[in-house]
């Protein structure tokens, strides 16, 4: 059977960074800043609906809100920033459910909207969207120091745009009043104000779902200096999670054509070699019949796609014109492993051993 690829293997530094370790440093916030934080939830709607169960409020919408349960708002409609509430404390934005108000703006003609939230209800709304409201108390106490010591490290270093934090994995996922747990609930109370610190800083408290054995250094991940506190240490716990191990068939086509859609244009693809630092791969070289491509980790497991490529904790082989992925693991693989969390909890750890555990040196102490 000819073979139309040659799979190297060798060690490099990877040179991707997340957009988290860009933003910009302009101060710390006292405890009075977490009050109430924006987090954007909209960004680049023509319209949106507003809605409540209770009687909606806005001084600042022109028509008149008496009785109105719901709303249609155009971009065009928008010419100042709007703030509505509802008499409950609960309100709702093209079908999800939020605690706290609502910020219409006009960005570039498009709507943005940001929910205006105080920080420990901000996190009911992440703690049971990253972690299922089923797991052990333990786990999800974890969890929620873990979500709040990373909303905290990044109010720290505020960049200069109109929200704190947005809903997606560019910070932690949120998805508001309408993803609450009352486990995932009772562990943001039990833990109010708890975040992890390393020599008196909070830290960049990252996690993933499954580390698939071992975690990861976070500058085999991302460029920049190792965090003293992000070490790539032995995980025995994550073994009962779905994406423990994972296999991946991807065809030599498929890739050219990905390459090309991505404005990678490629020759007939000769090889493709890997270069890992202990178990992850940081480096890929495509050779092509026209010259080659180099693609860190990160970028080659974006261009494959994250769900298909789950980690870059995988080897390869080939099987005529495909090549094969035998994987472990899902996501970055830095900081605390969330199945490893479950499972130690599980075995009777509390969620200041779990986190411990996960980032090496830290306190757990009060942090506003």
């Amino acid at each position: 059977m000819k073979k139309y690829f040659a799979i190297a293997l060798s060690c490099l530094i990877l040179s991707c960074s997340p957009s988290a370790l860009r933003v910009k440093q302009s101060g710390k916030y006292s405890s009075s800043d977490y009050k109430t934080i924006d987090v954007r939830i909209i960004a680049g709607a023509e319209k949106i609906n507003i809605f409540s169960s209770a009687k909606l409020d806005s001084k600042s919408f022109s028509t008149a809100l008496t009785s109105k349960r719901s709303i249609d708002i155009k971009s065009s409609e928008v010419k100042s920033e709007m703030l509505f509430k509802s008499s409950d404390g609960i309100i709702g934005v093209n079908g999800v459910k939020y605690r706290g108000s609502l910020i219409i703006r006009k960005i570039a003609n498009r709507i943005e909207v940001c929910n205006r939230i105080s920080l420990e209800d901000y996190l009911k709304g992440v703690v049971s969207s990253e972690m299922s409201g089923n797991w052990h108390i333990e786990a999800l106490k974890a969890q929620a120091v873990a979500a709040r010591t990373y909303a905290v490290y990044f109010l720290n270093k505020k960049s200069n745009i109109n929200y704190d934090l947005d809903c997606t994995t560019s910070f932690q996922v949120y998805k508001g009043y309408t993803s609450e747990s009352k486990s995932g609930n009772t562990a943001v109370d039990k833990t109010s104000g708890l975040i992890m610190t390393y020599e008196g800083e909070p830290v960049l408290s990252f996690f993933h779902s499954t580390c698939g054995g071992w975690t990861s250094d976070n500058g085999n991940v991302w460029s920049g200096k190792n965090l003293p506190y992000l070490k790539r240490i032995k995980c025995e716990y994550c073994s009962d999670s779905p994406k423990y191990e994972w296999k991946e068939k991807i065809s030599v086509n498929e890739i050219k054509s990905l390459l090309e859609k991505n404005g990678k244009q490629s020759g007939k693809i000769k090889s493709i070699n890997l270069k890992r630092s202990s178990e992850r791969v940081i480096s890929v070289i495509i050779r092509h019949s026209s010259g080659e491509i180099l693609l860190s980790g990160n970028e080659f497991r974006r261009l494959i796609g994250a769900e298909r490529l789950r980690s870059l904790y995988f080897t390869t082989s080939v099987s005529g014109k495909n090549i094969v992925f035998d994987g472990k693991g899902w996501g970055h693989g830095v900081g605390m492993c969330q199945y490893g969390a479950k499972r130690l909890a599980e075995n009777g750890k509390e969620y200041s051993f779990i986190l411990k555990y996960y980032y090496s040196g830290v306190n757990v102490k009060k942090g506003y």
